[in-house]
């Protein structure tokens, strides 16, 4: 490689770069401060953060092994032995589409999901109102609400972002709180209807081996009538609660990030403006000679 044919070359970008620092500097200068402007005219985003652990309501393999021969009965009584499949129903319920909606609905997201298409002023819709799926597409896609599973130790991360960082906990702590009551009333009334059914199935047989099975699957349905209807976490229980962010905790926008990329991207429109208008001068002169 020959280093003198390559002088010229480096010289004269060397030299193109010395001169064309001012509108580099300049423009880099103008570009941290749209950058600045972006961030203090930007809602902030808060993140409410919350771990949660599913709840095993039965004990699935202890009840399977005591119906025994008894598990077409169990079935027709409503009793499922499947404690994992039982356990994971919580994050599937809060995961669920039918979940979402129906918080939505209640809490009269909707306008507060599309605020350009709703105008407060007048209390209705300015444009074609979003459908209940686009809400819930807004709130779960649109990154509002973010849940992780941590396969290997259980936990469920539950995150919130939203611009109002009270109402962010509000509606993590009731949207578990929701499913909590909603799994729970649930299993209180698939245990009042599997615990009748039992007593009527022990009056109409006449085995005593019988007899006893049902009275122990009756016994253990109790139990899990008992642990229902005492125990508000029921499916989710909270193993670190969400706390309130400081109004300075927002997670958007990110001002260092957003300077520096304003800058970066301002100096480098001004190298290229440069070059550009040198572009032009040189056609000119070579027109001109």
């Amino acid at each position: 490689m020959n280093t003198n044919d390559e002088m010229p070359t480096l010289m004269r970008v060397l030299l193109t770069s010395w001169r064309a620092r001012w509108w580099v500097i300049g423009m880099a200068v103008l570009g941290a401060a749209a950058g600045i402007v972006v961030t203090v005219t930007s809602k902030r985003v808060y993140r409410a953060e919350a771990v949660v652990i599913p709840v095993s309501t039965r004990q699935g393999r202890g009840l399977e092994a005591m119906a025994g021969g008894l598990g077409q009965l169990a079935a027709l009584a409503g009793i499922n032995t499947q404690g994992d499949s039982q356990s994971r129903l919580g994050v599937a319920t809060l995961r669920g589409r039918q979940f979402t909606a129906s918080f939505i609905r209640d809490k009269g997201l909707l306008p507060v999901l599309f605020p350009d298409r709703w105008d407060g002023r007048l209390n209705r819709w300015s444009a074609l109102p979003p459908t209940m799926l686009q809400g819930v597409n807004r709130f779960d896609r649109g990154g509002i609400r973010k849940i992780i599973e941590d396969r290997q130790t259980g936990l469920v991360t539950i995150q919130i972002d939203w611009t109002d960082r009270l109402q962010a906990v509000d509606w993590l702590i009731e949207m578990v709180q929701r499913v909590n009551l909603e799994l729970r009333n649930a299993a209180i009334a698939e245990r009042r209807r599997s615990i009748q059914f039992l007593n009527a199935e022990v009056d109409r047989t006449q085995s005593v081996a019988v007899k006893e099975a049902i009275y122990r699957l009756v016994e253990t349905e109790m139990k899990d009538l008992a642990f229902a209807e005492t125990q508000e976490e029921y499916a989710l229980k909270f193993v670190d609660q969400p706390v309130t962010p400081e109004p300075r905790d927002f997670i958007w926008p990110r001002r260092l990030l957003i300077v520096c990329l304003g800058a970066f991207a301002g100096g480098l429109a001004g190298g290229i403006i440069y070059l550009t208008i040198e572009s032009l001068r040189q056609a000119r002169r070579q027109a001109a000679a």
